[in-house]
């Protein structure tokens, strides 16, 4: 939490990760420039973002606001902020699943993977702190790390459909 604060966040003020990677291919990822639209959205709003992944994510990372802690955090360091996050929104990847797993509410963005074999386990029993958003295309899903045609099923996701995701849980949040 400390290292949060002294990157500007305020306790009390919502929390939002942002973790634009995905380790087994680009066709995992959202458009870097969709996060950075969210991000906006959501900063307009008197949330703080904090950005995380691993170095190799830098390129997915470049251009959204927000608290940027790529490739700064270990695993240990990394389930302290994310569970000081009201929500986190990522692709379907590591960070995802460790939020899930943390009772984090999530918001995550399938591609090529079907959330139905791979949405994060949480300790609750209901699964209302998962939000699961894809979008249906001929091609999905597909298991492919790199998509040979045009991303369609990650490009059809608007920007929009996810920040309504995140809103409805900051307001669900208690305060």
């Amino acid at each position: 939490m400390s290292l949060l604060q002294e990157r500007g966040w305020q306790p009390g003020r919502p929390l939002v990760g942002i973790a634009p990677g995905a380790a087994f291919g680009h066709a995992k990822r959202w458009s870097p420039k969709r996060y950075a639209e969210l991000a906006s959205l959501l900063i307009d709003a008197g949330v703080t973002c904090v950005i995380l992944g691993r170095s190799e994510d830098r390129d997915a990372a470049r251009d959204i606001k927000g608290i940027d802690l790529i490739g700064q955090t270990d695993l240990m360091m990394l389930m302290g902020i994310v569970s000081h996050c009201h929500v986190v929104v990522a692709n379907d990847s590591g960070a995802l699943h460790l939020a899930g797993g943390l009772g984090v509410p999530v918001v995550g963005i399938w591609g090529p993977t079907d959330e139905r074999y791979s949405t994060p386990v949480t300790p609750h029993e209901d699964s209302h702190t998962v939000t699961t958003i894809s979008e249906s295309v001929f091609c999905r899903p597909c298991f492919l790390a790199d998509c040979p045609i045009d991303h369609r099923c990650m490009k059809r996701i608007p920007t929009a459909r996810v920040h309504e995701a995140v809103r409805r849980f900051l307001q669900e949040s208690p305060a």
